[in-house]
């Protein structure tokens, strides 16, 4: 395994909930963050339609690349409002929406459109389009169970999805929440169920791993992971927004998985 699994794997949603860092702080951290040793395994800023406007007076002169959440309705012209900002790198646009049928606007080739589909849904998804799965939020019934997650990962390997995750994934191993009790996937049981997936393993399998705690295991099983492995898994799993890209970090700098990133 090398450090370019983790490249670009954190997108940083520190505006989001349960973080809610101010915008101004939240931007001023963000770019303090690209100029770190962490750089490299920092995705972009996301930020909400909503907020677009709250964003342009934090930057002043200063530029990031971004993920806008949005809305079937706000779509075309929040897209319009960021491709019009040179300070502004649009790197995926992630729509909230019940239907397929979404128009997808001419965007910049590096950018990716995710649609995040009501949990369970099994797409046919517009052609250069992507999934957006959530795996959190602010009850207990918003965290996916094993069994459910490792359905839908089994299914976007299955049907050659591309996919990012969002929400209550801000830990390398799966674990329980001592403050809410709610259960908590781990970023790194993801990537190894994803492994497996694409080793034709059962879905009973890939629930398995999801739900395994045991964190010496788990490091030494992404720790042998090949560059071929590194690839194929990140070719499927994108990205996941997390409120906090230093603690990702610091799980993976725990379990000894970082070294130099491959750019």
């Amino acid at each position: 395994m090398t450090p370019s699994l983790f490249v670009a794997l954190f997108d940083d949603a520190a505006i989001f909930p349960p973080g809610n860092v101010p915008m101004f702080e939240a931007v001023r951290a963000h770019l303090m963050s690209l100029e770190s040793s962490s750089a490299p395994f920092i995705g972009p800023f996301v930020c909400s339609d909503a907020r677009l406007s709250e964003l342009q007076a934090s930057l002043g002169e200063d530029a990031l690349q971004l993920a806008l959440t949005t809305s079937t309705d706000h779509y075309p012209a929040a897209v319009h409002t960021v491709l019009s900002d040179p300070r502004m790198t649009l790197r995926s646009v992630e729509i909230a929406t019940h239907d397929v049928l979404v128009p997808v606007a001419e965007l910049p080739e590096s950018a990716t459109v995710y649609l995040e589909l009501p949990w369970g849904a099994q797409p046919d998804l517009p052609l250069g389009t992507a999934l957006k799965l959530r795996t959190g939020g602010d009850t207990s019934d918003a965290f996916p169970t094993e069994d459910q997650l490792a359905h839908a990962l089994d299914y976007c390997v299955g049907q050659d999805i591309r996919f990012k995750l969002t929400a209550g994934l801000h830990n390398a191993i799966r674990h329980t929440d001592p403050v809410t009790g709610f259960e908590h996937h781990g970023f790194l049981n993801v990537i190894l169920a994803v492994q497996a997936a694409l080793n034709d393993a059962r879905e009973g399998d890939l629930a398995d791993i999801l739900a395994n705690r045991d964190a010496t295991e788990i490091a030494a099983f992404v720790a042998a992971m090949s560059d071929s492995d590194v690839d194929r898994v990140r070719h499927y799993f994108r990205s996941f927004g997390t409120c906090s890209t230093s603690e990702p970090i610091s799980d993976l700098h725990e379990l000894r998985l970082l070294g130099k990133a491959r750019k």
